[in-house]
């Protein structure tokens, strides 16, 4: 309790949400870097509910590449279901890399970025 695992997102993630909810909704473009932070001596088990998607109608390519803590590939598009999974997280620090491809019918109208979200992902 007195040293939580933490989630860091970095490069490449933006929110728009106020300080403290920023785990409700987060964007991301094209590549994007977080790390879990597991400052104890000891593995520690999350099971968690979250939305990851696009904001097409054509189905992206994301590919997570975090080690044996989160390592997939998804067929994402704006109607992808809620997710679930369990993140087992060793003693340090892990680092998770994403990379969305885009659907062919993609046409950047925004200069920020945005190609795919991550929404509710909060470790408790």
């Amino acid at each position: 309790e007195l040293h939580p695992v933490t989630l860091l997102w970095l490069d490449g993630f933006t929110s728009f949400k106020e300080p403290g909810y920023e785990y409700q909704h987060r964007w991301c473009g094209a590549d994007g870097l977080a790390v879990f932070v597991n400052p104890t001596g000891e593995a520690k088990t999350f099971t968690v509910r979250f939305h990851v998607r696009t904001d097409f109608s054509d189905p992206a390519e994301l590919t997570i590449a975090g080690g044996g803590v989160w390592s997939e590939s998804l067929a994402i598009d704006k109607s992808t279901p809620q997710k679930e999974r369990t993140f087992v997280v060793p003693p340090g620090r892990t680092f998770v890399r994403f990379h969305c491809r885009p659907p062919d019918s993609y046409f950047p109208t925004d200069p920020r970025k945005l190609i795919f979200f991550i929404a509710g992902l909060k470790l408790e």
